[in-house]
């Protein structure tokens, strides 16, 4: 089987990563939805067209091997990557020339939307 054919039927048997969220770190913060975009053209991806597993290889890490497939170019790729706990927030990261790079989230929770209002409140009256 080429690596075309395996992507496409992996694509085909997996469930779309949407129905396997959301999860809830133990920071309280929610990993509702991982979205992706094209690979050649940049389109965002649908819910449907982003298939693949979702893990949790240690408590703190939502962990995803998928494939996407965009309906404008007719391309399908892989998409890898993980989301982790930070103190109270979340961190995106995803391979990039053969290294882990990332980015913050803001996490839609309201226990995180609560605990960033109060270290707000705190930072202002001890200033």
């Amino acid at each position: 089987m080429t690596r075309l054919e395996t992507m496409k039927a992996r694509f085909l048997a997996e469930p779309t990563i949407i129905s396997q969220l959301p999860i809830t770190l133990p920071n309280g913060c929610e990993v509702s939805e991982i979205n992706g975009s094209c690979a050649e053209c940049g389109n965002a991806l649908t819910d449907e067209q982003l298939h693949g597993n979702v893990s949790r290889p240690m408590s703190n890490v939502v962990s995803f091997d998928a494939h996407g497939v965009c309906a404008s170019c007719i391309t399908i790729f892989p998409l890898h990557g993980r989301v982790r706990a930070i103190g109270d927030e979340m961190r995106m990261e995803w391979i990039k020339n053969g290294q882990w790079v990332g980015a913050n989230l803001e996490s839609e929770t309201i226990l995180s939307k609560l605990i960033l209002w109060l270290k707000r409140q705190l930072r202002t009256l001890v200033n």
